[in-house]
């Protein structure tokens, strides 16, 4: 969870779909006030059918680790399909077997405004430079 030190600004959470197809076709995003941001990898959220289905109709989703912590929550969530087909041909420039998300069954995308609610302890990135890193839990 970086998104507290910026790395992904403008964004407030994964891409919703209109600006996730801005990424893949035009590899940058136009902001509110007309200014436009290169963006041109997808931040996104990628579940499956199950997944989906045990969150619809929910508007909000909390997320966690891999040992089962709570690390961040979306509000106002959106699902939509994923063309991980168009996905792969726009991001590596062409589609086959072995490029990544290619041979993986995810059918959906999620996203919303993440709330990150997990601090990691100090040192986390084990670079001695986490005292110039934000360590403040709310919203990014």
């Amino acid at each position: 969870m970086y998104w507290c030190e910026g790395w992904a600004s403008p964004l407030k959470g994964f891409m919703r779909e209109s600006v996730y197809l801005q990424t893949l076709h035009f590899n940058s995003i136009r902001l509110e006030d007309g200014s436009v941001v290169n963006m041109s990898v997808p931040i996104v959220l990628a579940i499956d059918d199950s997944q989906k289905n045990q969150i619809s109709g929910s508007s909000s989703v909390a997320l966690f680790d891999n040992d089962n912590n709570p690390i961040a929550i979306l509000i106002d969530i959106e699902i939509y399909k994923h063309n991980k087909e168009e996905r792969i041909a726009r991001t590596w420039g062409h589609h086959c077997p072995g490029l990544p998300y290619a041979d993986e069954a995810i059918t959906m995308l999620e996203t919303g405004l993440l709330v990150v609610i997990w601090k990691r302890n100090h040192n986390w990135h084990h670079d001695g430079l986490d005292s110039s890193r934000f360590h403040l839990l709310g919203t990014s």
